[in-house]
């Protein structure tokens, strides 16, 4: 599908707002809309809603229509009420936004879904920016799997529960306590971020056996105090995924656009105008 720029005042015109809640496939997600080009949809980590994204924004609305939206039980977005596919769910807000193209930029369980839409529909992805991401179908070892089982209540306390993240050496590099306050602001203002809803998720589709068969150029960067996990599944996905590149960046850990938003900016800004549409930085 050839590149489609979009403006806001065509959502307008579509469907009367640039942010609210709309209903997916009986879920009620809530999505915000700026700025005017090539969309780029900001897909977020399994801790963090839209707000994680917030000094990506300015920088990409110059010269991008720049969307971000909270999955269900996130944010502003309504707790799932029925079962759901993240990549359906994706798919029926490009639909409801009038998206036909889009670069999509995910961090962490974002990234990965950002590849299991590409894979899904590849005519509606111009590019990938992956943070950290990971594959179905690529293993985790103890560690990882202990990090990934985390992110539900047990029977700690919520405070207790925002402090292991808000102190995990992995997630946020020890040298950035800015983004520490930051993360521990976000969730204590939205800890159902955190909550388990026993809503069955339904997507399911190995990716691992599908990455060389996508052909979109790809950024796939991950911190450089990432767990080694995730260094794994970079390097799997990078090799996998034929136009890719790989850049690690320093002083950093999982949460690399909240750590180090101008640097990692300034990455995406330098591999969109070299691999895509030659937009001015």
């Amino acid at each position: 599908m050839p590149l489609s720029v979009l403006s806001t005042q065509e959502i307008i015109a579509r469907i009367g707002s640039t942010y609210g809640l709309t209903e997916v496939a009986g879920n009620q997600i809530y999505y915000e809309v700026t700025g005017n080009g090539l969309p780029i949809v900001f897909l977020h980590d399994g801790l963090l809603h839209r707000l994680g994204f917030d000094a990506q924004i300015e920088a990409f609305s110059k010269h991008y229509t720049v969307i971000r939206y909270d999955r269900p039980g996130y944010g502003d977005s309504k707790p799932p009420s029925v079962s759901y596919s993240e990549v359906e769910t994706l798919k029926g807000l490009f639909d409801f936004l009038g998206v036909n193209t889009a670069i999509l930029i995910g961090g962490s369980a974002g990234g990965r879904l950002a590849i299991d839409f590409a894979i899904a529909y590849p005519d509606y992805v111009c590019a990938l920016v992956l943070v950290g991401a990971a594959a179905r179908g690529v293993e985790f070892d103890a560690l990882g799997e202990y990090r990934r089982g985390r992110n539900q209540w047990g029977e700690e306390t919520i405070e207790e529960f925002i402090e292991f993240w808000a102190h995990d050496q992995w997630l946020i590099a020890e040298e950035n306590q800015s983004a520490r306050d930051r993360l521990r602001e976000i969730l204590t203002a939205s800890p159902q971020n955190l909550m388990d809803f026993q809503v069955e998720i339904l997507d399911n589709v190995e990716a691992l056996t599908h990455l060389s068969e996508m052909q979109v150029p790809t950024l796939v960067t991950v911190g450089e105090f990432d767990i080694a996990d995730n260094h794994a599944h970079s390097g799997v996905i990078q090799f996998s995924i034929k136009n890719s590149e790989w850049q690690v960046v320093t002083h950093s850990g999982h949460l690399v656009y909240l750590e180090q938003p101008d640097k990692f900016n300034q990455l995406v800004i330098e591999f969109l105008n070299r691999r895509v549409n030659k937009t001015p930085a």
